[in-house]
């Protein structure tokens, strides 16, 4: 009976003393300038499906250089003017210049070390990784790569004498930039670019699971809460990494 009574004492003083730790938290820092809209959905039905960016725009006008806008529960920081990410990545670049992770992918920042997407991984990691991977040549080395500058004027020298085979190479460079890379690639790493269609298909699939308009639940967010058993979307993205 004692415990109970103590148990309906302490807990209704907990949850005043923290309501007003969070309120006097508030208080210490000025309001970030922004449109307001509905609780916790914020002004989502003001913005366009296409263009979002001139909408962006718009209230940047409005409300300054610096706003913020809360959508779906997340608070978003828009920053328009160059000084300003200036002065944000100059002071506090360790924590500004990270990316953040990408919900909708599995592992997305590598944290469990698979190391998949180095794009998309938080900037120290990626540099320790990037040390592991690709260590800096030693002197001696660098001294004896001047004969990849001189490759190139010797190759556009010797394109109007190239063979039928190498002119289809011309070919797809002139006509198709992303598919020559691909077919290149595959060429080296591979020995043949027969796979560049299944590597061209894959990373449009990785395209689409990253675009904001790619996936329903990359628009709506909150169907991200959804297990993998009851979201098609989650299951989708597992195939196409499993594929990858």
């Amino acid at each position: 009976m004692q415990f109970l009574l103590v148990a309906f004492l302490i807990v209704p003083v907990s949850l005043v003393l923290t309501h007003r730790h969070f309120v006097h938290r508030k208080s210490q820092y000025r309001p970030i300038p922004g449109p307001k809209g509905l609780p916790w959905l914020g002004p989502i039905h003001r913005l366009p499906f296409l263009g979002l960016w001139f909408k962006f725009k718009e209230w940047s006008d409005e409300y300054g250089p610096f706003y913020g806008v809360k959508l779906l529960g997340k608070q978003h920081i828009f920053i328009c003017t160059e000084k300003i990410a200036s002065e944000l990545l100059t002071k506090r670049g360790s924590i500004y210049s990270g990316s953040p992770a990408v919900p909708t992918i599995v592992d997305s920042q590598s944290r469990l070390g698979t190391a998949e997407y180095m794009p998309l991984m938080s900037r120290n990691k990626k540099k320790s990784i990037s040390k592991v991977l690709h260590p800096p040549p030693p002197p001696f080395h660098i001294l004896r790569y001047h004969h990849q500058q001189l490759g190139l004027p010797l190759r556009r020298h010797d394109l109007p004498h190239y063979q039928p085979a190498n002119i289809i190479w011309v070919r797809i460079l002139s006509s198709d930039p992303k598919t020559f890379k691909i077919k290149g690639f595959n060429s080296i790493i591979r020995g043949s670019p027969d796979y560049a269609p299944e590597l061209k298909n894959d990373a449009w699939r990785l395209l689409q699971a990253i675009s904001p308009v790619g996936n329903l639940s990359n628009l709506f967010t909150p169907l991200l809460i959804l297990p993998r058993c009851m979201s098609p979307w989650k299951k989708w993205e597992k195939q196409r990494h499993d594929k990858q």
